[in-house]
């Protein structure tokens, strides 16, 4: 399974008009939140407020918030190497359009309640994300494993703003 974004929003209307059609599936939701990350070095508030939208607006823990802050400050490149094309040796420069790849493994541990596992290029094994159902809209549950570390690129750090 794949899905693709032909330009990451950078905005909060661009990312406000993506929620309405990228939360009809768990995967959209996903993207969203590799959007929100890769965003982070340059618009922090942006992305935590993003990111707070894709858990359904319960709000960030003072927790969730220094585990991004610690997990992407030198690690900049990290959300970037869930990108398809994005490699170590490349700095985790993604090939456009931006898609993400998951495994064929999807694991249902309650009604309305989805595992779904990430394919990252600077990882062994895939990232497992879990997300919830809503009134027809998925929300991030459990997702802090997309922010564990993942192989260095070769210049040490993130290629390109894009």
């Amino acid at each position: 399974m794949f899905i693709q974004l032909n330009s990451l929003p950078r905005t909060a209307d661009a990312f406000q008009q993506q929620l309405q059609i990228s939360q009809k599936s768990p995967y959209g939701t996903t993207a969203l939140l590799l959007a929100a990350l890769h965003l982070y070095p340059d618009d922090n508030e942006l992305a935590l407020s993003i990111i707070d939208a894709l858990k359904g607006g319960h709000g960030l823990s003072d927790e969730e918030r220094a585990f991004i802050r610690l997990s992407l400050t030198g690690s900049e490149y990290l959300p970037d190497s869930y990108w398809d094309g994005a490699t170590p040796t490349n700095n985790y420069t993604p090939r456009i359009p931006y898609t993400l790849s998951f495994t064929d493994t999807l694991e249902m541990d309650a009604p309305g309640r989805l595992s779904i596992f990430l394919i990252s290029n600077g990882a062994k094994d895939p990232r497992e994300v879990v997300l919830k159902e809503a009134a027809g809209r998925w929300f991030l549950a459990d997702w802090t494993n997309v922010l564990l570390e993942v192989r260095p690129p070769a210049s040490g750090k993130r290629a390109s703003k894009s």
